[in-house]
Formats: structure tokens, C-alpha cells, sequence
């Protein structure tokens, strides 16, 4: 997953538009405070059958506990998943639309559609829903436990600010342009059967949809791409 993140974080730092550079300063603060958030023991929940969607992509968090990380601008830009209780389990759905997608993702997945139950899953977004998750647990009467939260903090802790400084340039172009029709979600998942693969829903990107996985093969590192298509709105959309 590292050579698709440097891939990412070399072209979000290409996309940081003229708003960007007419606030140095704050596109220079936002990124402090980006990579100096990292979670937030206390704000992890026990969460029981929560949904989570991302355009074609689709997280049931049937039981386990969610920890969120501490607020920039206002809501958080990450969380962290564990299954890790009594019961625990969580699932990950996606269908891709046409037929050489569901044949690229049997290749790889053993299946033409992703249906992947989960134990752990780390989570770096700044689309909007992902960042009202927090309010909705808490509206939800999830039971706070901060004690499970710092030992999820001592195993995710690093792994959450790896991920957040590989896409700190994505996420301070979004935070400085809430008006613009941006949004990214990124979701690295410890599947079952399928072991670590990430999928990534990007809005600025041509095919907003990617999902795939970093292989090694005689000692090198890979990224295959398991599938990616535009989300239904691009695709009924007319080209430019």
C-alpha cells in the first residue's frame, strides 16, 4: 500500500490549486494540525450495526469498537475499526458496474463482487459523511469505552500517522476548499480471506472508485488494481 500512497500524495501535492497557494499560511497550519491530531482515546465507542457509504462502496459495522481521531475544523478526518470483542464483526460490499470490472475483480478477489467480513479496518477521509460519523455515534447512544481506546491507540497510533502524512496534501486541499465538489475517503481493511487491500473513493479523481492491493513478487512491491470505475452520477454524466 506505501508505493499507491506516494503515487497519491505526489499527485495531491500537484493538485493544491491557486486557493491553496493564496493561503500559504493556512494551508501551512492545517497541515500541522493534520499530522499532529492522531487519535483520540477517548472518543471510542462499543458501535453495534452502524452503516458507512462511500458512492459504491458499503461498511456494516455489525459489533466492535470505533475510535475516532482528535477534531480539525471541527470533526475528525479519521478512525480506526476492532472487531476485537466477544461476537465482533464487520463487512465490506462493493458491486462493480460493468462486466470487465466484475471479471478484473474475480482475477484477483476469487469473486466478481467484494464481499469481505473484517476484524480491523483504519479509516482517513474528509468527505462529508464520513465526517458526521462521530456525531452519529454519539446521538446513537454507543456506550463510550476510552479504556479500549488506549490500547487501540498504542497498535494504530503510528499506522493512522503514516497514513495521514502520505495524504496531507489531499487533505488540507479539501479542508481549504469545503465549497468545491472534493471529498476522499480511504479505507485499509484486514479482511479475512483476502488479507490487507485498500479501497479509496476520490471525487477530484477521473475514476473515483479504486480498489486494490500492494503484492510482492521477487522481492518488489506492487499495487494491483482489483477494480476502479467512475461512481453512477459521473457515469450518467456527459463527457467534457
Amino acid at each position: 500500500m506505501s508505493a499507491l500512497r506516494s503515487v497519491l500524495a505526489l499527485t495531491a501535492t500537484a493538485l493544491v490549486c491557486a486557493p491553496c497557494f493564496a493561503q500559504p499560511h493556512a494551508a501551512a497550519d492545517l497541515g500541522k494540525q493534520v499530522l499532529a491530531a492522531g487519535l483520540d482515546p477517548a472518543e471510542c465507542y462499543r458501535v453495534r450495526d452502524l452503516d458507512l457509504s462511500e458512492e459504491d462502496i458499503r461498511f456494516y459495522l455489525t459489533d466492535g469498537y470505533l475510535m475516532f481521531g482528535k477534531p480539525v475544523e471541527g470533526a475528525p478526518l479519521t478512525a480506526v475499526f476492532s472487531a476485537d470483542t466477544d461476537g465482533g464483526d464487520a463487512e465490506v460490499l462493493l458491486l462493480p458496474p460493468d462486466r470487465s470490472e466484475r471479471k478484473t475483480m474475480a482475477a484477483y478477489a476469487g469473486s466478481p463482487n467484494l464481499d469481505e467480513h473484517f476484524q480491523q479496518a483504519a479509516f482517513i477521509f474528509t468527505e462529508q459523511s464520513a465526517r458526521g460519523l462521530l456525531e452519529r455515534v454519539r446521538a446513537s447512544g454507543a456506550r463510550n469505552a476510552p479504556d479500549v481506546g488506549a490500547l487501540m491507540n498504542e497498535r494504530w497510533g503510528r499506522v493512522i500517522a503514516n497514513l495521514m502524512s502520505g495524504f496531507e496534501s489531499r487533505i488540507v486541499l479539501d479542508l481549504l476548499t469545503p465549497g468545491a465538489k472534493g471529498g476522499f475517503f480511504e479505507a485499509v481493511v484486514d479482511g479475512r480471506k483476502l488479507g490487507n487491500f485498500d479501497l479509496i473513493y476520490d471525487a477530484r479523481g477521473y475514476e473515483q472508485v479504486i480498489v486494490g492491493q500492494i503484492t510482492n513478487r521477487k522481492n518488489v512491491s506492487f499495487w494491483d488494481t482489483w477494480s476502479s470505475f467512475q461512481t453512477r452520477e459521473r457515469r450518467g454524466a456527459p463527457q467534457e
